[in-house]
C-alpha cells in the first residue's frame, strides 16, 4: 500500500484538539503554566517530561505532549499543517510541509525518544527538527 495523505476529518480534528487538552492540563498541574499554542509552551512541556512520571507505558500522555509540540511547530513556523497519513501500518496524525511528502509524525516523536532513553529538551527538539526540516526543503521542495 502506497502512503496516503488526507486532510483530517473532523473526528480526527477532534481528537488532535483532545489531545492537546490533556497535554494543557497536565502542563497546569505539574508546573501552573497555560498553553497557548506559542513558543511559550515549550517550557511547559519541558515541564511535563522533567516531572520524570511519563514512561513508555503513558503512550496516550507522551501523544499528547507531541501533539502540543506539533501545535507549536506549526503555529510558529510557516507552511506546515495537521494531516493524516495512512499506509500498511495504519492511519497516523502528521504535520506536512505544504502539500508535500515531507512529513512528521509528533506523536511518536517523544514517545521514541523516552523509549529510547535519548536525552534531549523541548527547545533543542524544536530547533533540530526546524533546522533538519530547513535543509531537507532547500535540497528537496524548493519548488513546492
Amino acid at each position: 500500500m502506497d502512503k496516503l495523505i488526507e486532510v483530517p476529518t473532523e473526528e480526527e480534528m477532534t481528537y488532535i484538539a483532545r489531545q492537546w487538552i490533556l497535554a494543557n492540563r497536565m502542563s497546569e498541574e505539574l508546573s501552573s503554566i497555560s498553553l497557548d499554542r506559542t513558543i511559550k509552551d515549550l517550557s511547559g512541556l519541558q515541564k511535563i517530561l522533567d516531572a520524570n512520571i511519563l514512561t513508555v507505558e503513558h503512550s496516550n500522555q507522551l501523544s499528547a505532549v507531541g501533539i502540543a509540540f506539533a501545535q507549536v511547530f506549526i503555529n510558529e513556523v510557516s507552511d506546515y499543517d495537521w494531516w493524516m497519513v495512512e499506509d500498511e501500518y495504519g492511519r497516523d496524525v502528521a504535520v506536512r510541509y505544504k502539500e508535500t511528502s515531507l512529513v512528521i509524525f509528533p506523536e511518536s516523536m517523544i514517545s521514541n525518544r523516552i523509549e529510547e532513553n535519548f536525552s534531549f529538551t523541548i527547545d533543542g527538539l524544536f530547533d533540530d527538527l526546524k533546522n533538519d526540516l530547513d535543509k531537507m526543503i532547500e535540497e528537496h521542495y524548493q519548488d513546492a
